[in-house]
């Protein structure tokens, strides 16, 4: 899966964020706005037309605040979905 500067943000809808580091089709290090926290995101290719993503959201304060991101993470990869399908459909080749 690739994923430009463009689509993150439409996934991630323009928190704020700072892309510590991005291998492309691998993973994506993130340092969150709030500058106390850390996500990792993998993807695992599974074929041509599925990939694994996991999320590791670390650093969190307490259990609430770790709700509240896993809420945030599963409405997030959901988006991911139509993110991808967009700009697949958009992009030649894709």
């Amino acid at each position: 899966m690739s994923l430009d500067c463009r689509d993150r943000r439409r996934w991630l809808l323009y928190d704020t964020f700072t892309i510590r580091k991005a291998t492309h089709g691998k993973s994506i290090r993130i340092t969150w706005g709030d500058g106390k926290t850390n996500v990792e995101v993998l993807f695992n290719s599974k074929g041509d037309s599925k990939c694994q993503v996991v999320v590791q959201h670390n650093k969190l304060a307490d259990a609430d605040q770790a709700e509240v991101m896993k809420s945030y993470w599963r409405e997030a990869l959901s988006r991911l979905q139509y993110v991808v399908a967009a700009s697949r459909s958009v992009r030649p080749g894709g």
